[in-house]
């Protein structure tokens, strides 16, 4: 994060089972939060119940971002299907949302600093987006609160990274980071803002009218 005194609340490999029950989370504690989202990762986006999830979160004034098609590790992988795993999903956000994101990141943090998969992101008009706190939500499941590994130093800025398909991400992570972040005096924002680039119209591209639902076409 660019800017002191701003965090960002990240979630990564959506939408899924808890994805709802989160956007009742937010929603009560009024945060704009930011979704790096896969197309057939956990769940298959094309899923009437994962599209609507992904479409509320936009209508509530959250971020979307792009995490890729099935969550590869795009420095494993050729061009061709670096391209490909950006393109499936640059496909689905034209059909279900009739844009794409202006920011992404890379599964694993694998394409961070890469001068390989910057450039083809930058090829593709993409910003990469990392983070600088981990939960650790996606490595515990002894039943404490991942949130509570997470240390800050009043003042700087900060990107946390989350996942949205974990119950526990959603009942105890995001709760405990909420409630030491505003302990701190923070209030969370996306992640574009916590970059300098507060406008939500910037936040995507390339707009068009949304697809009516095709359930031949419409499939992972």
């Amino acid at each position: 994060c660019d800017k002191d005194w701003q965090a960002a609340l990240t979630f990564d490999d959506g939408p899924g089972k808890w994805t709802g029950e989160l956007l009742d989370y937010l929603a009560e504690q009024g945060i704009k939060a930011t979704f790096f989202v896969n197309g057939k990762n956990w769940n298959c986006i094309y899923n009437p119940i994962y599209t609507d999830f992904l479409i509320r979160a936009y209508n509530e004034g959250h971020q979307i971002g792009h995490h890729t098609w099935s969550h590869k590790a795009l420095t494993e992988i050729s061009d061709d299907q670096v391209h490909q795993e950006m393109q499936l999903l640059d496909d689905a956000f034209y059909r279900i949302l009739g844009f794409v994101p202006r920011y992404m990141r890379p599964p694993y943090g694998a394409g961070v600093r890469d001068p390989r998969i910057e450039a083809i992101m930058k090829q593709r008009g993409y910003v990469i987006v990392g983070w600088s706190v981990y939960s650790y939500d996606a490595d515990m499941d002894d039943g404490r609160p991942a949130g509570k590994h997470l240390e800050y130093n009043p003042g700087g800025g900060y990107i946390t990274l989350n996942h949205d398909v974990y119950e526990r991400t959603v009942k105890n992570t995001t709760v405990f980071e909420v409630e030491l972040l505003r302990s701190l005096g923070y209030n969370p924002v996306p992640a574009s803002i916590c970059l300098g680039d507060p406008n939500p119209q910037n936040w995507y591209r390339n707009y068009t009218t949304p697809e009516a639902r095709n359930n031949a076409t419409w499939v992972c």
